[in-house]
């Protein structure tokens, strides 16, 4: 009786060791499942982050458009100023200026870009070195031709001294078309007996820009 008893004991405590293995290997198998997924959730930084190729990408793709060089932006200068004098020649300065910014601003959009800020000064600044303004002839640079001989003068006048002359056909540079009390002159670049460049006016009925046959 004290024997079977002993075998009893002995075969409960070995079926509680069976259990206790099988539950701890099924721990160990349910931990060694679990860690590929802990550690493709722990690091959330490193999949939102991008690469440095990616976020070198992202910076160029979002650098800003319309940004211009200051040597694009003073070929626009250019651009509207010659486009403006196309307006009345008895616009006050005030009233040219007016109109070659409106100029720039078109000619800016038209290729996709934005007025520059403070852009206005920068302008009028440009414009007064590259282009003085005279009250009397607008700024024009064009070769025409005499088409009869006619006298270049000191001032635009008649009156005024004769200082060279141009036979029929002669081509000269006009650097000016008058205006107000100077309407009907142009002045010239002529070149003195010694060669050098000096500035004279000739009547514009004289000067044409086809050449004489």
């Amino acid at each position: 009786m004290k024997t079977r008893t002993v075998v009893s004991i002995c075969l409960a405590a070995a079926i509680v060791l069976v259990l206790l293995a099988d539950v701890f290997l099924y721990l160990r198998s349910s931990g060694e499942e679990a860690e590929p997924s802990v550690s493709a959730s722990a690091s959330p930084s490193v999949s939102a982050s991008a690469s440095p190729s990616a976020q070198e990408d992202e910076d160029e793709g979002g650098e800003e458009a319309g940004e211009l060089t200051q040597e694009e932006l003073l070929a626009y200068f250019e651009q509207s100023y010659q486009a403006a004098q196309v307006y009345d020649q008895d616009l006050t300065l005030e009233d040219m200026c007016e109109a070659e910014l409106e100029q720039l601003e078109q000619l800016l959009n038209q290729d996709g870009y934005e007025l520059p800020d403070g852009v206005e000064e920068d302008y009028l600044a440009w414009r007064e070195q590259e282009h003085p303004y005279d009250e009397l002839f607008v700024e024009q640079e064009l070769v025409m031709y005499a088409t009869a001989n006619v006298n270049i003068r000191e001032s635009y006048s008649a009156d005024s001294n004769r200082v060279s002359g141009l036979v029929l056909g002669d081509s000269v540079t006009v650097t000016g078309i008058g205006r107000g009390e100077a309407e009907g002159w142009y002045r010239v670049i002529y070149q003195n007996w010694g060669g050098e460049d000096n500035v004279g006016y000739v009547n514009a009925d004289y000067l044409s820009e086809d050449e004489p046959e």
